[in-house]
């Protein structure tokens, strides 16, 4: 996928997309969701850093509930629609391009929640970029990304704050991949 889809608020669920005259299905995160977690797990005016940012509903619902947003986007394309839909919307929430495992962009001990929402390895199709992680060769290469995103997790994470990633199993070639399982043991 190149990327050229718009940004749009969503209700959740997928949002269509055509390539090569095919229909694909994007995932969008659901925001009534982000703005429960968000809501629950902070206070107003804390900031809330989001390792993949991807269509930037996150960014959208923390900034309208008074939180400092502070994301990132690897994919140049998708980075640069983000902040166009931003301007539309008259928000400014900071939006770094670059790889969000390594989280190279914020300091030590600066955020109050981390909440995210991961590729799912390569079930989804995204912008070919360096660190793309739908681009991993195997599971396992995707997991160890995943798992120095986690350690980056603990070392922007102020003591005290929350860490919500939202994950989900799923099943690839026939088998069921244990990703929300196989997410919490590189945070243990």
């Amino acid at each position: 996928n190149d990327g050229e889809m718009d940004i749009r608020q969503s209700n959740g669920g997928y949002v269509g997309s055509t390539k090569g005259g095919l229909l694909q299905k994007m995932s969008e995160f659901h925001a009534g969701v982000a703005e429960n977690i968000v809501r629950y797990w902070s206070l107003p005016g804390a900031k809330v850093v989001d390792p993949f940012a991807g269509r930037v509903t996150r960014a959208v619902v923390t900034t309208r509930v008074g939180r400092d947003y502070y994301g990132y986007e690897i994919t140049p394309n998708t980075h640069k629609r983000a902040l166009a839909h931003f301007q539309k919307l008259g928000i400014s929430p900071t939006l770094h391009m670059d790889d969000g495992t390594k989280l190279a962009q914020t300091p030590d001990n600066f955020s109050d929640l981390i909440f995210t929402c991961p590729p799912y390895y390569n079930i989804e199709e995204y912008e070919s970029v360096d660190g793309q992680l739908s681009d991993c060769e195997t599971y396992e290469s995707f997991m160890q990304f995943i798992g120095r995103c986690a350690e980056n997790c603990f070392r922007v994470l102020k003591n005290g704050g929350f860490c919500v990633w939202v994950v989900a199993d799923f099943r690839q070639d026939g088998k069921l991949v244990d990703f929300h399982g196989d997410t919490k043991d590189v945070f243990i």
